[in-house]
C-alpha cells in the first residue's frame, strides 16, 4: 500500500509540474528587452516623457507608451493613414501596460 501511495504521489507531482509533457513555459522576466526608442519621438514629447519618468520614478517605457496612447486618442477620429492605395486605417493605438506590483504605475497615469 505504501509503495502505491509513493507512486501516486510521484505521478501527481509530475502531472502538476508538466501536465501535458510539453515542458514548462519560460518566464517573461528572463528575456532581455530593447530600450524604448525615445529618439523616434518629437523632441517636445521626448522631453516630456523623460521628465515624467524621472518625476514619477517609473520606467521611461511606461511614460512613453501612455503618452503615445494619449496623443493617438486625441486625433483618432480626425486623422486616418492611407497604408496603400484604397486602404485606410484610423490613427490610434491600443496600449497595454503590464508591470509588477509596487512600481508606481498609478503615478504615471495621474500626471
Amino acid at each position: 500500500m505504501e509503495m502505491a501511495n509513493r507512486e501516486s504521489l510521484r505521478l501527481l507531482r509530475t502531472a502538476l509540474d508538466d501536465p501535458e509533457g510539453v515542458g514548462l513555459p519560460a518566464p517573461f522576466y528572463n528575456f532581455e528587452t530593447p530600450d524604448f526608442p525615445l529618439n523616434a519621438m518629437p523632441p517636445w514629447l521626448k522631453a516630456f516623457v523623460e521628465k515624467l519618468a524621472a518625476s514619477s520614478q517609473t520606467p521611461v517605457d511606461l511614460a512613453a507608451l501612455l503618452s503615445l496612447a494619449v496623443c493617438s486618442a486625441s486625433v483618432a477620429r480626425n486623422v486616418r493613414i492611407e497604408a496603400r492605395s484604397g486602404w485606410e486605417e484610423p490613427l490610434n493605438i491600443f496600449a497595454v501596460v503590464a508591470l509588477p506590483p509596487q512600481t508606481e504605475k498609478a503615478m504615471s497615469h495621474q500626471k
